[in-house]
């Protein structure tokens, strides 16, 4: 009994980490985004503090971005190996957890993250979105529109089996190689 509770533990801190690293990142993002804007928008070069700033901000997001990488290998190999370390935690901050992650059907992993256009679908009748948050992953980019579909649905199924490896067995199993070939084939 306390095994399981000491193993439900680990997976929570695991998954809260997770999501707060991710958070931090957005922030950071934001906040370098809107200095850069009004670095480039001013009328007069910045004071040095202001350059200090920035390069400060810089180092925190590398830091951080570090951090997401060692808490992804060592807690999530395989959907590491498939999505990237950072995509696939974006996808534990989406979904809530691992766990929740492995539940869902690849075909609500294909779109979380772009539940705006998938509501905006539902109601006014636009087309359905293709993908979320994996839009960014490297097999996606530079795929003709017509074949992003197929792409994302591809990549959606091995994040859920990479997934659902780490949630519930452990077991390292080398997707990568298999999904690239996959997409390879849809590609021709």
């Amino acid at each position: 009994m306390l095994s399981v509770t000491r193993e439900a533990l680990k997976e929570s801190s695991f998954d809260l980490r997770v999501i707060e690293l991710v958070n931090f990142l957005d922030e950071i993002n934001e906040s370098l985004s809107a200095l850069q804007d009004m670095k480039e928008n001013s009328l007069h070069p910045p004071p040095p503090s202001f350059e200090e700033a920035l390069s400060a901000l810089k180092r925190a997001k590398e830091d951080v971005e570090m951090e997401i990488l060692k808490e992804m290998r060592n807690n999530a190999p395989n959907l590491s190996e498939v999505a990237g370390e950072l995509l696939g935690a974006r996808l534990i901050s989406l979904a809530g957890s691992l766990r929740r992650l492995a539940s869902l059907p690849s075909t609500s992993v294909q779109v979380l993250g772009a539940e705006k256009a998938l509501f905006k679908h539902l109601q006014r009748g636009t087309p359905p979105p293709k993908h979320g948050a994996i839009y960014v992953h490297p097999l996606l980019k530079g795929v003709k529109k017509r074949k992003r579909g197929k792409v994302a649905k591809i990549i959606a199924s091995y994040i859920s089996l990479a997934s659902r490896a780490d949630a519930f067995s452990g077991r390292r199993l080398n997707l990568r190689e298999r999904m690239e070939k996959e997409v390879e084939e849809v590609l021709r």
